[in-house]
């Protein structure tokens, strides 16, 4: 295996055990990804491929958004432009979305994650 392809395993393995360790992804149910980083871009492709609609993709910068969308995302989020709660209130009407994964790996997305979502016993945060 040479290292692309090993580095390629290990950046789609990340994004896959958060999804794994919430539960797993249940078609249908959507997903919101805090982050447009090698792993948040992996985790959009992840989390398409097992289903999730909508993915909804959130960052700073319009060409990670744009290759968001390449990658499957449904909606792309620019947080310096746009509310992301308010953003996931209005591209999911309201009904919020089953899972977060956060892929900044710095505190200030934690409270975005929480307002993503509907406060159900069925939403699952990592």
């Amino acid at each position: 295996m040479s290292d692309p392809e090993a580095t390629l395993i290990v950046t789609a393995g990340t994004p896959m055990y958060g999804l794994d360790v919430m539960g797993g992804v249940i078609a249908g149910e959507g997903v919101v990804v805090i982050g447009p980083g090698p792993i948040g871009l992996m985790g959009v492709g992840v989390a398409k491929a097992l289903g999730a609609q909508p993915v909804i993709l959130t960052g700073t910068r319009d060409s990670r958004l744009e290759m968001g969308k390449q990658l499957g995302a449904d909606e792309v989020v620019n947080v310096s432009r746009e509310d992301p709660a308010a953003a996931v209130e209005r591209i999911t009407r309201g009904r919020g979305v089953q899972y977060v994964l956060e892929c900044v790996g710095i505190r200030s997305p934690a409270g975005s994650c929480s307002r993503t979502a509907p406060t159900s016993p069925q939403t699952r945060h990592r």
